[in-house]
């Protein structure tokens, strides 16, 4: 194992302008505090390998990559990050996979996609997927298990998600050049504590699928300001949505409808979006 240190950032390991590398099998524990920022940094490294290696307490993030494409995270456990999160997945990176990782314990994000306009680049991320991935206990100092800001094109499949502070899985634009465009958020199964939400999507560039999956929890707010945390449908407390029922939904940034539970709900028909919650199966809900 090497550690690399900078004036301003320590990391275990650090790989700067590589390609083709493989980082496997790796035990990092941060058990004197001196990883002050990342378990593992890969900046401007395409075509890298992260895999089966268990990073654990780094100051900021567990796994983190800068200007860095086509990579695969799969198989890591990342734990106990102080600051920020699991796994940083940060400027413009297109063609990643973050596949069956286990991600648990950090301070803000499980796993976070950032297009970082600011720092340069398209600002987009894009042809990305977040697959098979355990998330839990994540949050304590905010953002959501998967967070993605102007992540476009990319697929969210089959997360397990829960015991997480905040939001499920929250796609918006902050830090990038647009919103989500093009994303499709399927079969995952979102539990959710409290009054957080499953699922949030924010200033859309685009047309968004969200379809197959569950969502569990006490109260949603759904599609639309996800800093307002504003209830849809006015009803009060859901104890969960559609979870015996196909969930799809259709988010555009024209506002020309939304479905869910094969029920179509135009826009303005509600607040937000126009997206109704119901309580379980759907009842008293017309497709007209």
């Amino acid at each position: 194992m090497t550690r690399a240190t900078t004036k301003r950032r320590t990391a275990s390991i650090w790989k700067p302008a590589a390609t083709y590398v493989n980082i496997h099998g790796f035990t990092i524990e941060n058990s004197d505090g001196s990883i002050a920022r990342a378990g593992i940094r890969v900046a401007e490294c395409d075509y890298v390998n992260i895999e089966d290696n268990n990073v654990s307490g780094a100051g900021d993030w567990e796994i983190y990559t800068s200007f860095s494409d086509n990579g695969l995270i799969e198989n890591n456990v990342t734990s106990g990050s102080l600051n920020q999160h699991g796994i940083y997945i940060a400027n413009s990176a297109d063609n990643v996979q973050v596949i069956d990782n286990t991600v648990y314990g950090n301070a803000q994000c499980g796993i976070q996609f950032n297009g970082d306009l600011s720092q340069g680049g398209t600002g987009i991320c894009s042809d990305d997927l977040i697959e098979g991935n355990v998330i839990y206990d994540n949050g304590s100092a905010g953002g959501a298990a998967i967070n993605g800001d102007g992540l476009q094109n990319s697929t969210i499949e089959d997360n397990l998600i829960y015991a997480n502070t905040h939001t499920g899985i929250a796609l918006f634009q902050d830090d990038s050049a647009a919103g989500p465009s093009g994303d499709v958020v399927v079969g995952n199964t979102v539990v959710m504590p409290g009054n957080q939400t499953a699922i949030e999507v924010e200033s859309p560039a685009g047309t968004n699928v969200v379809f197959n999956n569950i969502f569990i929890g006490t109260v949603f707010s759904g599609f639309g300001n996800r800093r307002s945390r504003q209830l849809f449908g006015g009803d009060g407390a859901v104890e969960s949505i559609c979870v015996q029922q196909q969930l799809c939904a259709i988010i555009d940034e024209s506002c020309a409808g939304h479905w869910r539970g094969h029920v179509r709900w135009p826009c303005g028909a509600g607040n937000g979006f126009g997206w109704k919650f119901v309580r379980t199966g759907c009842r008293g809900v017309s497709d007209n």
